[in-house]
């Protein structure tokens, strides 16, 4: 975040509630990426942190991240949305072929920087 927002290393919505959360490593070595997923009511889940290691990136890992996620959300009947910055064009393509479309803000986003871009699914 801080290589593409600049600031102290502190953003709103970072400490936040969480209640799932996946890790990505390859093989026994430490994580290469995570994610976290945040109810936001019986019928709708939020995306949360997707994250992967530049080392490790372009390898489909954000894409199995959200596999997980996305089966999960199917489980519980739920729709999923995200905030993302406008700063982070690989996970906006990454949300867009994976048939994210952009909404206004909703009820629960917790960073809404001025940056800001809203999907769901």
């Amino acid at each position: 975040m801080a290589a593409r927002y600049g600031g102290d290393g502190s953003w709103e919505g970072v400490n936040g509630p969480k209640d799932l959360l996946w890790l990505a490593r390859e093989g026994d070595r430490e994580a290469v990426g995570c994610l976290a997923l945040r109810v936001l009511g019986p019928n709708r889940v939020e995306v949360k942190h997707l994250y992967v290691a530049p080392v490790a990136r372009r390898r489909g890992i954000g894409g199995a991240l959200m596999d997980v996620l996305e089966a999960e959300a199917r489980s519980r009947g739920a729709s999923i949305v995200l905030e993302t910055g406008g700063r982070q064009p690989e996970a906006i393509a990454l949300y867009r072929t994976r048939g994210y479309r952009p909404r206004g803000k909703y009820e629960g986003a917790d960073v809404c920087g001025d940056e800001s871009l809203y999907f769901e699914r």
